[in-house]
């Protein structure tokens, strides 16, 4: 009797969900497929110059600036795939979410470089 008990709903959870991890899965596998194409292609050396630039100039809260502003659009790929079975949305998202990446930690590393550049040339100065 306790195992009819328990049994009924996991089946019964199990039925309904069993569809949506189908398509969650290709949602997952286009993600991930949009995420090594920007891993591959995207481009981000103008925010790591923007953050050396800043960096130079306003020191840390420079490189806070250009970091916080690099976060703020959402990159999309030059060219989608052709590909039937890869879900154009997600690959969408997950090329965004890691071109967004990419553009932060450069305009964060390009930031650091000018903010030591900054302090090496002012403490030569003095």
């Amino acid at each position: 009797m306790l195992q009819k008990t328990f049994i009924r709903p996991i089946a019964l959870f199990l039925i309904i969900m069993y569809p949506v991890t189908i398509l969650a899965s290709d949602c997952t596998k286009s993600k991930l497929k949009g995420k090594v194409e920007a891993a591959r292609s995207h481009n981000s050396i103008v925010w790591g110059v923007a953050g050396v630039g800043s960096g130079v100039l306003l020191g840390l809260i420079g490189t806070g600036v250009i970091t916080g502003v690099a976060a703020i659009p959402n990159p999309t790929p030059k060219s989608l795939p052709e590909d039937p079975e890869i879900d154009i949305d997600c690959f969408a998202k997950g090329y965004g979410r890691r071109a967004k990446g990419r553009n932060v930690l450069s305009a964060l590393g390009g930031g650091a470089v000018g903010t030591l550049i900054a302090a090496i040339v002012i403490s030569s100065l003095n």
